[in-house]
């Protein structure tokens, strides 16, 4: 079932609005059944022979092997994701209160967000990253030893820049951050960005990976628009790698420290400069929706079904601001509605299971740092 209301007005595609929205407990369940499948996804590869058979096809390529394994995982995010979406009914990107449109000026501050982040909290990633080893994940490849054809080198690369700003957004902000909306900003935020840190199964990365997960989970949850958190990705993967190369460059022709005296500065403007452009984005975004109306408007209404409720039924995306005034309030989601005094009583379940993803997921990470 679906509904056209007032707020679908202003979408670019109002036709396809889907007011189905992820719960706490469906995102916590999808982590862990990914988590899983990703981590048994390598001995599957190496029980059927296809490890073997890669590694033979390649001719000693490791990057051949790696652009392989990189299409691999990434497709298997995707798919797990939508399979996911189809089973809930809810589009991962749309509806719910978010949209996915091109928006110049916050995918620009978010990019210099990033980049902020990346510059600013370097030297506590390269710090951590020391006392971690190298996790292979199931590839058996020595990252010490890499070596093969250029080309492959540049499609490995292009390969990590692009695929995960779409699959791994989808999972991670499309889904779980979406789920775990009901509890707020700020813990849907850093907790999903703590599972998005975890999944990658190493802590050579973890420090950046949940600064980033921070960064763009906050700009996608206040702007509600899931290009931005893309763009954000694409771009903090590709300032990574130039950034390694650059700094890898500079201290071998000696001019490193010169390089850090000006890095630093211009990476802490951007990360002020972002934070103030969000901060104020949303100050802007509250003072507007309270200037429209006091007390909130349902925004999905339906006659029948307010004959079989009784009740005043709203967007997921409403439901904080509902629950204050509307105590019988409820919300449409897979299929069904839901009393949000109900939901509000029920977070054992999904507290519980986010509790057990992120305890195996981090299971997962000691496990990989023993080469297990």
């Amino acid at each position: 079932m679906k509904y056209r209301n007032e707020y679908t007005k202003g979408l670019t595609a109002p036709s396809r609005y889907n007011p189905n929205d992820f719960t706490a407990t469906g995102a916590a369940v999808f982590y862990i059944v990914m988590l899983l499948a990703f981590f048994a996804l390598p001995y599957i590869l190496r029980a059927t022979g296809f490890v073997a058979f890669i590694s033979e096809a390649a001719n000693g390529d490791s990057y051949l092997i790696l652009c392989v394994y990189a299409v691999i995982s990434q497709a298997f995010i995707l798919s797990f994701s939508l399979v996911f979406c189809v089973i809930n009914g809810v589009n991962p990107v749309r509806g719910g209160g978010y949209e996915n449109r091109f928006d110049f000026t916050p995918i620009l501050f978010g990019c210099a967000l990033v980049v902020g982040v990346q510059i600013c909290f370097s030297p506590l990633h390269m710090e951590f990253a020391k006392s971690a080893s190298f996790g292979t994940g199931g590839t058996a490849i020595d990252p010490e030893n890499l070596s093969g054809n250029p080309l492959w080198v540049i499609l490995y690369l292009y390969l990590t820049v692009l695929l995960p700003c779409v699959c791994e957004e989808i999972a991670f902000r499309g889904i779980i951050m979406r789920g775990l909306s009901r509890f707020g900003f700020f813990a849907s935020v850093t907790l999903s960005a703590a599972m998005f840190a975890l999944f990658h199964g190493n802590f050579n990365q973890l420090i950046l990976q949940f600064l980033g997960g921070v960064a763009i989970g906050a700009c996608v949850y206040v702007t509600k628009n899931f290009a931005v958190g893309a763009a954000m990705h694409f771009f903090n993967n590709l300032f990574a790698y130039a950034f390694a190369v650059f700094a890898e460059v500079s201290s071998s022709v000696g001019v490193g420290n010169v390089v850090t005296a000006f890095s630093v500065p211009a990476g802490v403007i951007m990360l002020l400069v972002g934070c103030y452009y969000f901060a104020n984005f949303l100050m802007r975004k509250s003072a507007i929706e309270n200037g429209k109306r006091r007390k909130p408007v349902p925004v999905l209404m339906s006659a029948e079904s307010r004959v079989k409720t009784s009740s005043i039924i709203i967007d997921a995306s409403q439901v904080k601001e509902f629950r204050k005034y509307y105590p019988d309030a409820m919300r449409y989601s897979r299929g069904g509605f839901v009393s949000l005094n109900r939901e509000r009583k029920s977070a054992v379940l999904p507290v519980v299971l986010l509790s057990a993803g992120v305890f195996l997921a981090l299971a997962v990470v000691v496990l990989d740092q023993f080469g297990i």
